[in-house]
C-alpha cells in the first residue's frame, strides 16, 4: 500500500498540533511550579520515589516521574508501542485522557498510540489551565482559566493547588500573587498568599471537578462577600465502570483571586 507524503505530514501535523496545544495549556501550571521552587526550592520534576519515600516499589522506576504533586507522566519512548505498563502509587489517580480512575499501588497497562501522552492527575490536587489555543504564551496572558480539581477518595473529599500570576515579563514583583486553591466541604475557593488582587486578573471560565463517587448536585452557585449568590450552570456525568463522575461548571464569571465561594449542593 503506497503512503501519500501529503496525508504522512497532514497526520504529524494533527499530533504535532494537539501536543503542543496540551503543553501550552498547562503553561499556568508550570509557572507556578516555578515561582514555588523560587521560594522553597521544591522540584518541578521529580522521580517518584521523591513523593513516595515509603513504597519500595518506587525506588527502581526510571520511566515515570511526577511533575509537581499533582501530575505523574509517563513517555512513550519505544517505536511502535501499543501500551504502556504504568505503576501508580498510594492513592487516587485520572487518566488524562478520558477522566478514567484507578487506585494506587497498582501496575495498570494503558494503550497508546502517536498521540497518546499517558499522564494522570493526582487526587487531592488542583491544577490551573488555560485551555484557549494561541499562536504564542504572551497572546495567551488574558485568556480565562480552567480549573481542574482531582478529588481524592475520602468520605469528606478534599483537593489543594496553587496559582501564581505576575505580569509574565519583567522583575517587578509588585504586580505578583500567590494563591492557594482550596476544594473542602464542597466548597472551592481562593485563600492569597502574597500580594494583592488586580483588576487585570483573567477570569476563570470553566471548573472541571472529578470524583470517585460524586453525585449530582442539585444546585451550583457562587457567593461574594457582599452576600450575593449567583447559580452556575453545570453539566454532570455520573460514575460509570472505570469513569470517574465529572462535573462541569461553566462560565462562573469570577476573577482568579480571593474573595468568593463556589459551592456545590
Amino acid at each position: 500500500m503506497r503512503i501519500r507524503l501529503h496525508d504522512l505530514i497532514n497526520h504529524s501535523l494533527g499530533n504535532f498540533r494537539e501536543a503542543l496545544r496540551l503543553r501550552y495549556s498547562l503553561l499556568p501550571y508550570w509557572y507556578t511550579l516555578f515561582a514555588l521552587s523560587e521560594r522553597d526550592a521544591s522540584l518541578l520534576m521529580a522521580p517518584l520515589f521523591y513523593h513516595f519515600p515509603t513504597d519500595e516499589r518506587t525506588f527502581a522506576i526510571d520511566d515515570t516521574f511526577m511533575v509537581g504533586d499533582a501530575l505523574l507522566v509517563h513517555p512513550v519512548v519505544h517505536e511502535n508501542a501499543q501500551s504502556v505498563d504504568v505503576y501508580l502509587p498510594n492513592g487516587i489517580w485520572y487518566l488524562h485522557a478520558d477522566w478514567t480512575v484507578y487506585s494506587g499501588n497498582q501496575e495498570i497497562n494503558v494503550p497508546v498510540d502517536l498521540r497518546t501522552i499517558p499522564f494522570f492527575y493526582r487526587g487531592g490536587y488542583i491544577v490551573a489551565k488555560k485551555a484557549r489555543p494561541r499562536r504564542s504564551s504572551v497572546a495567551m496572558i488574558p485568556d480565562p482559566y480552567t480549573i481542574v480539581i482531582a478529588l481524592d477518595n475520602s468520605d469528606k473529599p478534599t483537593a489543594t493547588g496553587h496559582l501564581y500570576i505576575d505580569d509574565y515579563h519583567s522583575t517587578d514583583f509588585s504586580t505578583a500573587r500567590l494563591y492557594r486553591m482550596e476544594y473542602t466541604s464542597s466548597t472551592f475557593k481562593f485563600i492569597r498568599l502574597e500580594g494583592s488582587n488586580n483588576p487585570d486578573t483573567p477570569l476563570i471560565e470553566r471548573v472541571v471537578i472529578m470524583s470517585p463517587t460524586m453525585t449530582m448536585p442539585s444546585k451550583v452557585y457562587v457567593s461574594t462577600p457582599d452576600g450575593k449568590k449567583r447559580d452556575i450552570e453545570f453539566s454532570f456525568t455520573g460514575p460509570e465502570g472505570s469513569r470517574s463522575a465529572l462535573l462541569v461548571l461553566r462560565k462562573p464569571l469570577v476573577k482568579a483571586e480571593d474573595g468568593w465561594e463556589l459551592h456545590v449542593e
